[in-house]
């Protein structure tokens, strides 16, 4: 095998549509669905006990309400201390942070295919539109939003 060899991916492109179906999964990988997963991190990691990286206590094998008679106590015993706690925080919080360039602002092939570039310009501004108006609703109702898929939020690249 070669050491290139990925389970899944084409070992030859053969067709414009095989290399349309490769391309879009690039694009979609370092772009929105990175940015999908990392840019909503913080919104569950900064309360460590709804998601702690690691907990300092083995759990008990077996049903933990059934081994532990104080299931709280245990706990709150395994979360991390204050110090890993902030570290946590803080990693969640630099890992969200905004991107410098976002899908919508990428010009590389504004001049070489200009066409296709403004058509894809003014497609991304519509869903920026649509996710913004759908968000700006569920926090007038009280829901949280979903942000984290609009084109002025989503990275050109992964960039970590």
């Amino acid at each position: 095998k070669d050491k290139a060899d990925i389970p899944g991916f084409p070992t030859r492109i053969f067709s414009k549509a095989l290399l349309t179906k490769v391309l879009q999964t690039i694009i979609w990988n370092l772009s929105a669905a990175h940015s999908a997963v990392n840019f909503s991190q913080y919104d569950h990691l900064s309360y460590i006990p709804n998601r702690p990286n690691a907990l300092f206590k083995a759990m008990p094998p077996g049903d933990a309400k059934e081994a532990i008679p104080d299931f709280q106590t245990f706990f709150k015993d395994a979360l991390p201390n204050t110090t890993i706690s902030h570290f946590e925080v803080l990693f969640s919080w630099l890992l969200t942070t905004p991107p410098q360039i976002t899908l919508n602002k990428v010009d590389a092939m504004k001049d070489v295919i200009p066409k296709a570039h403004e058509s894809f310009q003014k497609e991304l501004g519509q869903i920026h539109e649509e996710i913004k108006s759908r968000n700006d609703k569920l926090v007038a109702e009280g829901e949280p939003n979903y942000p984290y898929l609009d084109p002025a939020r989503i990275e050109a690249s992964i960039a970590i």
